[in-house]
């Protein structure tokens, strides 16, 4: 069960034009981006909508924890994945800059019926254990929406640690 699965599973009992889901291994979201994403469900009804951001340079974009988003210049999601996309050839290829995932979608009740209707995990969700790229193989586009705060995942002991520091210093600042 993802947790996707579970908003789809509240959309059978609470009507709503737009479902969000901030997943919970990622306490540092900030508000103003999940306003953002629901703006931008607004604008475009049609599309699944996602957060990104460019991997800050303290972060390794070979960690297997990080879901890496290529996209293309409409942000459509093209594809997600562990590993370090886009690949190159060539060393002197090697991109600038990567993005990743931020946890914060926006469906409609249609998107998610769509999602739950499938027969459990699709072939390259499962692949990857990532949930939204049932999506693609149900035709549904995804938007990618830059988001304007930085937000790290929680995926070990030392995720933790980095960000109780954070969250330390900014309880300190106030």
């Amino acid at each position: 069960f993802t947790g996707t699965d579970r908003i789809a599973e509240i959309a059978k009992k609470i009507p709503a034009e737009i479902y969000v889901n901030v997943q919970g291994d990622e306490p540092l979201v900030n508000p103003s981006d999940i306003s953002e994403i629901i703006l931008e469900k607004k604008k475009n009804p049609n599309y699944v909508i996602n957060g990104y951001i460019e991997i800050p340079k303290i972060e390794d974009e070979k960690n297997v924890n990080i879901p890496k988003v290529i996209f293309n210049e409409k942000n459509e999601l093209i594809y997600m994945s562990r590993k370090d996309i886009p690949g190159f050839k060539d060393c002197s290829r090697k991109p600038k800059t990567y993005f990743k995932q931020v946890c914060i979608y926006a469906f409609s009740k249609n998107d998610l019926v769509k999602f739950s209707n499938y027969r459990g995990k699709s072939l390259i969700e499962s692949y990857e254990d990532i949930e939204i790229l049932r999506f693609l193989e149900l035709d549904i586009k995804i938007k990618m929406v830059k988001t304007n705060h930085l937000s790290y995942g929680i995926d070990s002991p030392e995720d933790l640690k980095k960000v109780e520091k954070i969250l330390s210093k900014k309880l300190s600042e106030y």
